[in-house]
């Protein structure tokens, strides 16, 4: 008798499991078909007939583990993009686009027609200029909804009208929303009106946030397996990626103790597997 499993999501829904997502899901981390299977079935032999989206996220996570430390910490980034700071995440998204031939400007002030506005991340790259929002949600079950892509638009218009009257020297060419979470259907929908790009979990396809992160291995430093406090102390020091921590300042080397063996290691076995 075939076992029917029920997923309680975090906004309380409930979802039938799909074995073939989560074999997708395993895929995802660089396992091939056949291995991916073998996990997924290990998993659905443990699954109870209802569990929590948390409750499968940690099952998938400890068999990886098990397997290969490395392919378990790539599964983990869409937790570990949620832990990076709000103050960084501006930062980190400035790092990104840079990997993709972007010259960015970081926390720019901006006079708009109407009001001064702070933006997040100015990128640049041949003729094209972007107002770019960086939105970061600690839940990354929250969709990125209508109403952070009107604001977008609305400060993208103030400071397009302030450029007509010389207010300001920014003509952009539109404005760029990228966040950690995915967008809701009436944001992207809007957005596709509007002409506004959107970067996102899984969103678009074959330019999401995960496939450029994965691509370029810019992982955030969040990724790394380290308690809270240790991972504050190197945000706190401007490491905001895997690249960062392997250049650590001689101060901050003495300020972890022997945190820093762990960190290597860690740094290590990323690197092995993205050989």
């Amino acid at each position: 008798m075939i076992k029917v499993i029920s997923i309680k999501k975090f906004d309380g829904n409930r979802r039938r499991f799909s074995f073939k997502k989560l074999v997708k899901s395993v895929e995802r981390c660089g396992v091939n078909g056949s291995e991916a299977e073998k996990v997924a079935h290990e998993v659905l032999s443990f699954l109870p007939t209802e569990v929590t989206s948390n409750q499968l996220y940690e099952l998938i996570y400890k068999h990886l583990q098990q397997r290969d430390r490395s392919v378990a910490q790539i599964y983990s980034l869409r937790q570990a993009l949620s832990e990076v700071r709000p103050e960084c995440w501006e930062k980190y998204m400035g790092i990104i686009l840079q990997y993709y031939g972007y010259q960015t400007k970081w926390n720019v002030l901006v006079k708009g027609a109407s009001v001064e506005h702070q933006v997040d991340v100015i990128a640049r790259k041949d003729d094209q200029v972007w107002l770019v929002e960086c939105k970061h949600h600690f839940n990354y079950h929250h969709d990125c909804g209508l109403g952070e892509i009107l604001q977008v638009q609305a400060r993208l218009e103030d400071v397009m009208d302030g450029c007509k009257k010389n207010i300001n020297k920014y003509n952009f060419t539109g404005a760029w929303l990228v966040t950690n979470t995915k967008f809701s259907e009436h944001a992207k929908r809007y957005a596709a009106a509007k002409n506004i790009r959107l970067t996102g979990w899984r969103y678009p396809e074959q330019y999401s946030l995960e496939r450029l992160i994965q691509d370029q291995s810019i992982y955030p430093i969040t990724m790394l397996r380290l308690d809270k406090a240790t991972k504050n102390i190197l945000q706190n020091n401007n490491i905001i990626t895997i690249q960062d921590a392997e250049k650590l300042p001689i101060p901050l080397i003495k300020l972890l103790g022997t945190r820093i063996n762990t960190i290597q290691k860690q740094i290590q076995s990323l690197a092995e597997y993205e050989q």
